[in-house]
């Protein structure tokens, strides 16, 4: 995939706290595709063709630069809140197989635990 991210959200942005194809730290929530995940209890979204799917047809990085014509996202939920995603955008249409997406999940299930000793590292006593 051209762009890979873990993004951390907030009510006004989406922090990048890892990203591959991007050199942006962040963006506005208004070019976020995070309502997709507000608006699903899925835990994984891939959407082939954004095109060709209502929620993302009118988006604002679909039909301008940089063209995303594919997403696919991951939730990652800590102590049962969404704090972000671990997503991939093409700037093609594409399919992943249930491996693919198996993959993505076991990734995001990392990033949570990563994050989780991260915050026991940073709240343990000194």
């Amino acid at each position: 995939m051209p762009i890979t991210m873990v993004n951390l959200l907030d009510e006004e942005r989406d922090w990048f706290k890892s990203c591959f194809g991007v050199q942006q730290t962040q963006s506005p929530a208004v070019t976020s595709f995070r309502e997709m995940f507000f608006a699903t209890t899925a835990d994984v979204i891939v959407v082939n063709d954004t095109l060709l799917h209502e929620r993302s047809a009118r988006h604002p990085l679909v039909l301008g630069r940089p063209f995303i014509r594919f997403y696919a996202a991951a939730r990652l939920v800590v102590k049962g809140h969404t704090v972000g995603t671990l997503c991939a955008y093409d700037v093609a249409p594409r399919e992943i197989t249930p491996d693919q997406i198996l993959h993505l999940q076991q990734m995001a299930g990392a990033v949570v635990e990563f994050l989780m000793r991260h915050r026991a590292l940073l709240t343990r006593p000194a």
